[in-house]
């Protein structure tokens, strides 16, 4: 299940309450992980440097926004799959990439665009699986490249040093306890 009601905690609240057993995250976690402004909050306590970031419920925040880039991502803040995604190049383009994001969530996040390696670490109870590398044919990953086969390429185990891949694992452990508090 994905997006709203399946990722951010009201079904996992449903089936708790109704002691139906499910796999996945629980409610806390789940509610934790869909706001996009409370992850970044939660893995900046753990170190992780993250983009610099802007929250807002308006078009208009040209002259609040406390940061400049080259690029920006502009996103629903509380929204899956990367439904409402924007990378724009064009300070004079966010107000649109603003308007598109706020038709999937009341709240948007604004982020200085950051180029590096799209890495993701599964979990199993509290064991880290293997870290996974996705290669998106585009350069981004959104949409198109999460659900058009061929889009993307995954490569598992990712191609890191042995400190980087145990350091990823650990910290995603880490992340994902916070995420339950």
């Amino acid at each position: 299940m994905h997006g709203t009601f399946g990722e951010d905690g009201v079904i996992q609240s449903i089936l708790s309450k109704n002691n139906i057993p499910f796999n996945g995250s629980g409610e806390k976690s789940s509610r934790n992980c869909f706001d996009k402004s409370v992850t970044k909050e939660i893995v900046m306590n753990q170190g992780v440097l993250s983009p610099k970031y802007y929250q807002t419920s308006s078009n208009t925040c040209n002259d609040h926004l406390d940061f400049k880039s080259e690029k920006y991502v502009v996103k629903p803040n509380s929204q899956g799959s990367s439904v409402g995604f924007n990378v724009i190049d064009n300070f004079e383009n966010l107000n649109d990439a603003i308007d598109k994001a706020l038709d999937f969530d009341n709240s948007v996040l604004i982020e200085e665009f950051i180029d590096g390696r799209e890495i993701t670490v599964p979990i199993l109870g509290n064991e880290p699986l293997p870290v996974i590398e996705i290669e998106p044919k585009s350069g981004i990953y959104d949409y198109k490249s999460k659900y058009t086969a061929g889009e993307s390429k995954y490569i598992c185990p990712a191609d890191l040093t042995l400190e980087k891949y145990q350091f990823v694992q650990e910290l995603r452990i880490k992340c994902s306890q916070d995420a339950q508090m």
